[in-house]
């Protein structure tokens, strides 16, 4: 059985920092914006598949090692109630060419892959023209996420 997803971009999306930053470097750097707890689990109740996706290019210009993006994400996750089926980010510098930096789709078919997920019954939530790009190239219905959290 394919499984439905709601995939999230995270920077402006879910979350905010502290300070102004684009991306938290540190797990206190980062905020919760609202609304995101209580729809992000609606739907997980509804058997979505969570599935982060974000563009991390600050570990590709060395901002930031991996270990620590790995140590914020687990730290949403937890904040969140550990609603995510997957936290997936491109390590990439911005200007590099990567399958899955967005607005490349390859985050997305990753997961589809891996946890079954019907892509035509999906949906991804972004802040920016690239995470709706990248909604497109995979054939994702796409939702402005100050829309989908106002619901």
């Amino acid at each position: 059985m394919k499984h439905k997803a709601i995939f999230l971009d995270l920077d402006g999306t879910v979350r905010t920092t502290k300070g102004g930053k684009v991306c938290p470097n540190h797990p206190h750097e980062q905020e919760i914006l609202p609304g995101r707890y209580d729809k992000i689990w609606e739907y997980k109740n509804k058997g979505y598949k969570i599935v982060a996706v974000s563009n991390q290019g600050g570990i590709g210009l060395g901002y930031m090692t991996e270990a620590k993006c790995k140590e914020i994400l687990k730290d949403l996750d937890d904040r969140l109630g550990n609603p995510f089926d997957k936290l997936l980010y491109a390590k990439a510098a911005p200007k590099e060419k990567h399958p899955w930096t967005k607005p490349n789709p390859g985050m997305i078919l990753a997961a589809s892959k891996d946890l079954n997920i019907d892509l035509k019954h999906s949906i991804m939530v972004g802040d920016r023209q690239s995470d709706q790009d990248a909604a497109h190239n995979a054939g994702v219905k796409f939702h402005w996420a100050d829309d989908f959290f106002k619901k």
